[in-house]
């Protein structure tokens, strides 16, 4: 059986499919820190700007167009944009970031990762 195409999957992401947004985050998540890490220069920041993307994907699926190019070129553009985003901010926001308490309850997409992963137990 094949394997469904990025394309195929956003459309069901865009459904609510949960499953579906899991393999887009195994297919594309080291792309994701990589186009990150490129242009922001730090791993922290590049992890959490990958999470941000995903969670656009997430909640902007349905925005996908196949008919003006492919989930990857769209994907890696709302990285990218992110990233970008993140080096025009000013300094004292990204510190406030940083010297915010830490929540240590898991976030939306560590228990969707969490639910995915039981539910394929």
């Amino acid at each position: 059986m094949t394997e469904p195409s990025d394309d195929s999957l956003v459309v069901r992401v865009a459904a609510g499919d949960h499953a579906a947004f899991a393999l887009l985050m195994t297919r594309h998540m080291r792309r994701a820190i990589s186009i990150a890490r490129g242009v922001a220069r730090n791993t922290a920041d590049a992890d959490e700007i990958a999470q941000d993307a995903f969670l656009r994907l997430w909640t902007h699926a349905g925005r996908f167009d196949r008919t003006r190019g492919g989930f990857t070129a769209w994907f890696g553009r709302i990285v990218l944009n992110l990233t970008l985003d993140r080096r025009r901010r000013p300094v004292t926001e990204l510190l406030d970031d940083r010297i915010a308490v830490a929540d240590d309850r898991p976030d939306a997409l560590d228990r969707l990762i969490g639910a995915e992963r039981d539910a394929s137990l």
